[in-house]
């Protein structure tokens, strides 16, 4: 299970040399948890306390685990499942992954050679236990062992992707086995290899205890965004115990990285956020790094030109270009680069790269960026904004995501998931799984009723609002939904419908001023807010909202509210121009959160997840060219991207095609 050392760029390595230059993080005035660090912390031993007191009190045998990224959680998995190797439960430990990124899984490796001195010394200080066993279970320190097959390094397997082709039943025949399912959100579905894995070592995935009892198994699913596992545990009524892995003294998670100003938006254009944040980091005399990752549909030839612009330096690192090509000039040492200061500002443009588990050093990172406009939450976490914290957290690290992701809630909705103390945790996990995340959906119900349905209130953009007469800011509305100038939440059918009625000349226009001084309106604002960010309909009130009026009315009714002061805490500004109105369509209403049944946490699929795409469209139009990217999104997580180009003109434009497509 010898780690080689990584060539990656983000990649700590495996040696334990250190740079007496940078053992201190440059910001924090307090020595930085080392990559490498030779003990267990007080809280790992804690938490795996916890879950072998599960397991002698309760004979639990799965175990959800819920552990924020960066937070240790492997070496939590690690000190459980070896106690549990020498206490007598299990003979074996598998600890699969269903991903087949080769590097997360050489650190995955790395983790358990490194966590075999610390286990020697948690036994020898914390237990009682007597040379020969600790020999016996970490190896003797000479390394001439008389039997290996016996150590804690031999006895956990690791296995990633396809990897699992390899191993039949007969090689775990006869074992008592305590699996592990790392980063148990991916590669969720049925059919896909961690289900099929699963199914041959006869484990259930509805966690029944009597089942895994008699197949002599533990199951220990972690992840920091276990989402459709915690709905279907709720859903069904599971014999899962889910536990909330608490983070040590020290580490930096989203939550304190929000309430530190340092997650922010970069508004909604990626590549005027981009240049806004090149210039405002750009500090000549403090050189760092920027690591920004660039969605479908937007050229990387356009935001290198930006970060030259901007005076910054700037490469790609992606899945076909590790750094020994693209730094084969600058650096033949195998380590990441990351650990000294570059010689100028240097932005690292990535695509697909950094996400679930990989740890990246931080010391000289200014800011993060993500630069799509949409994604599921699970990608929003487990991406740039979860790789930015941890034990080696520096707080003036920002990072930068698109206005409709926080508007969306995302950052408030993990906060609240994972946190041990928020009261709803009692009753139900499932009322805080964030909305777009996999095989997680809101079940409907249909409204049998004459009333119209109520909306998301729609944000007009029209300038200088406050001081508009109602006739002109009825024409103002008018003019911004031709021209699409609006930011409307609602479903299409919904939009569509509003946007009929604001061009419908019989419909009557009434209009509301936000102040304070008017208690009437007082909680419009919030209500507003709220329905905004949760994807939630509300109806404002009869008195200042539209009345809930009949499915054939004739007359259509829309409500304006213009603000004459700013709400901060409702992201509301002076000027702000919000529409309310009603539809005859969209009487699906929300319920609560289900599963979609394609996820192997309920049972067991005959089929395999069948390929059916669907395409998203990103158009970018130059003086040029007019290119097109569509993006088709599988139900196995497959993304294939294609683009192609059209021409404006007969003027040469190879310059602005980016040269890895094939335009």
């Amino acid at each position: 299970m010898n780690c080689k050392q990584s060539d990656e760029l983000f990649i700590e390595p495996s040696s334990n040399r250190t740079d007496e230059n940078q053992s201190h993080a440059v910001t924090s005035g307090k020595t930085e948890r080392s990559f490498n660090q030779k003990y267990l912390f007080k809280n790992i031993e804690e938490n795996a306390e916890m879950l072998i007191d599960y397991c002698v009190k309760t004979d639990t045998r799965w175990f959800t685990l819920l552990a924020e990224m960066q937070s240790g959680k492997t070496d939590t998995y690690l000190l459980f499942c070896s106690e549990l190797i020498r206490l007598g439960y299990v003979d074996t430990v598998v600890i699969l992954c269903g991903s087949s990124d080769k590097e997360l899984k050489e650190q995955t490796i790395k983790s358990v050679d490194e966590f075999v001195p610390k286990y020697d010394k948690f036994l020898r200080e914390k237990k009682n236990v007597s040379d020969e066993e600790i020999n016996k279970l970490c190896g003797q320190a000479d390394g001439d062992n008389d039997n290996p097959e016996l150590t804690i390094k031999y006895r956990i397997v690791v296995i990633f992707g396809s990897d699992m082709k390899k191993y039949t039943n007969e090689y775990f025949k006869d074992k008592e086995i305590a699996v592990v399912l790392d980063e148990s959100h991916y590669a969720q579905d049925k059919g896909m290899r961690p289900c099929e894995f699963l199914k041959m070592l006869g484990i259930s995935p509805t966690g029944n205890k009597s089942e895994l009892k008699a197949n002599r198994r533990y199951m220990i699913s972690v992840s920091a965004t276990p989402y459709s596992e915690i709905v279907a545990n709720e859903q069904s009524n599971q014999d899962k115990k889910v536990v909330y892995l608490k983070p040590g003294p020290g580490f930096g998670g989203i939550k304190l990285m929000n309430e530190n100003g340092k997650i922010q938006s970069f508004g909604s254009d990626p590549i005027e956020g981009l240049r806004m944040a090149l210039n405002r980091h750009n500090n000549p005399e403090k050189k760092t790094y920027a690591i920004v990752r660039i969605p479908p549909g937007i050229s990387l030839v356009e935001v290198k030109l930006v970060s030259e612009e901007a005076g910054w330096d700037s490469f790609e690192y992606n899945s076909k270009k590790k750094e020994k090509e693209i730094f084969e000039d600058l650096t033949k040492r195998k380590i990441s680069i990351l650990r000294r200061a570059p010689v100028n500002n240097t932005v690292i443009f990535i695509k697909g790269m950094l996400r679930m588990g990989k740890r990246l050093r931080k010391t000289y990172i200014s800011f993060l960026m993500e630069m799509a406009h949409s994604s599921n939450s699970e990608v929003v976490y487990q991406g740039l904004l979860g790789r930015g914290g941890g034990y080696d957290y520096n707080p003036n690290i920002v990072v930068y995501l698109h206005e409709f992701i926080i508007k969306r809630g995302y950052i408030q909705k993990y906060i609240s998931f994972m946190n041990p103390d928020t009261p709803i945790r009692e009753d139900s996990l499932t009322s805080l799984v964030p909305n777009y995340c996999r095989n997680v959906k809101n079940e409907e119900s249909i409204r049998s009723t004459t009333e119209l349905n109520m909306i998301i209130p729609v944000k007009v953009n029209i300038s200088n609002a406050v001081s508009l007469t109602d006739k002109q800011l009825k024409l103002a509305t008018i003019a911004s939904f031709q021209t699409g100038d609006v930011s409307d939440l609602n479903r299409e059918d919904q939009s569509d419908e509003i946007r009929a009625q604001v061009n419908d000349p019989n419909t009557k226009f009434s209009i509301t001023s936000l102040k304070r001084e008017f208690t009437t309106s007082k909680d419009v604002p919030e209500k507003i807010f709220k329905s905004r960010r949760d994807l939630k309909r509300v109806g404002l009130g009869s008195g200042m909202g539209i009345k809930a009026g009949k499915q054939d009315d004739e007359i259509h009714q829309i409500k304006l509210f213009v603000a004459y002061e700013d709400y901060e805490d409702f992201e509301i500004k002076c000027g702000d121009v919000i529409l309310d109105a009603r539809t005859k369509c969209g009487e699906k209403l929300k319920s609560n959160r289900v599963t979609t049944g394609k996820e192997m946490f309920s049972e067991y699929g005959e089929a395999k997840a069948e390929k059916k795409p669907v395409s998203r469209r990103y158009i970018k139009t130059t003086s040029l060219l007019t290119e097109i990217s569509v993006e088709n999104v599988y139900e196995n997580g497959e993304v294939k991207t294609k683009k192609h180009s059209k021409r404006k003109n007969k003027i040469s434009v190879k310059l602005l095609l980016d040269p890895d497509t094939d335009s």
